[in-house]
């Protein structure tokens, strides 16, 4: 089974308009003979930076198999999708199943991606071992100093 992911963000702002693209998208990849696995729809967001005067978007997500879609078919739906005037974006990628996760530490935002269970484990005792009390700290110095004077 080839999965693959649609990403599309529409310059829609009424639900009727984002059903409408909604339903488009769907019959554009049955057509083709594809199949929808799972659709997600994200919302609205201001863009970070204007697309064709459009400020907001409405965020669509598909997990697509596309097992049965030959190349000409694949490339029929990539031209049809350029062509919408109600999708400003769109992107296409193979679908990964590992969970991607983001920590915040210290300011820093770290993306792992945790495959066992060790691997966080590991991050745990890492982040243990990393904090140093004040006084370890004072004395760590104290002696850096002396060796530098001598």
């Amino acid at each position: 089974m080839k999965k693959y992911n649609l990403f599309i963000l529409s310059p829609n702002t009424t639900d009727e308009q984002v059903e409408e693209t909604n339903q488009t998208v769907m019959e554009l990849i049955k057509k083709n003979n594809g199949a929808v696995i799972m659709e997600e729809k994200l919302g609205k967001r201001k863009l970070s930076y204007p697309i064709k005067k459009v400020r907001h978007g409405f965020y669509l997500n598909y997990v697509l198999d596309l097992s049965n879609v030959n190349s000409e078919q694949l490339k029929k739906m990539w031209q049809e999708l350029k062509q919408n005037i109600n999708i400003l974006r769109f992107e296409f990628s193979k679908y990964q199943e590992n969970k991607i996760t983001a920590k915040k530490e210290r300011g820093v935002v770290i993306v792992s991606d945790f495959k066992k269970e060790t691997d966080y484990s590991i991050l745990q005792k890492n982040k243990k071992e990393a904090k140093i009390s004040l006084d370890d700290l004072d004395k760590k110095l104290d002696d850096l100093l002396e060796s530098e004077s001598v």
